[in-house]
């Protein structure tokens, strides 16, 4: 399972997540590319992997990989974009992508901290028309290629 896949199986089943970009079908969290028409129903998170850093160790490939991922928090008010970026930051915090533990039976949260906010800066996002509000989130995980 990709990082990309663990994030957003995490990201939809958190309850501080789900008020914020909504509920399954209409999970508004997007790989790469945001669904502008969706702006309109609420924040938006759009997640895109910058880089991945893989280390070799004396065995080989190491398996535990690197990703940083930018992820863009959009919404048509930006103290709203604010409070979700917030929410955001909060989830990350519960989320371990260097163990499987968090998809098995029962779900175990983790005891360290293996992600990492890099970077959080504002914006706005031109293209739909009205302009969105963007609070972008950079964040470097540690995750076990399977």
């Amino acid at each position: 399972m990709t990082a990309e896949v663990k994030l957003r199986t995490l990201a939809s089943a958190d309850a501080g997540m789900q008020l914020h970009f909504g509920t399954l079908p209409n999970f508004r969290y997007f790989d790469i590319q945001l669904d502008q028409r969706r702006t309109s129903e609420g924040s938006c998170l759009r997640a895109r992997r910058v880089s991945n850093v893989r280390r070799y160790v004396q065995a080989g490939l190491n398996p535990l990989s690197e990703p940083l991922f930018q992820f863009d928090i959009l919404d048509l008010d930006p103290e709203v974009a604010r409070a979700a970026a917030l929410a955001f930051i909060e989830f990350i915090g519960t989320v371990d992508l260097s163990t499987t533990d968090q998809f098995g039976s029962p779900v175990l949260t983790p005891k360290h901290f293996p992600a990492f906010v890099v970077n959080q800066r504002a914006g706005l996002e031109p293209i739909p028309d009205p302009a969105v509000y963007v609070e972008s989130i950079d964040v470097r995980f540690f995750n076990l290629e399977e």
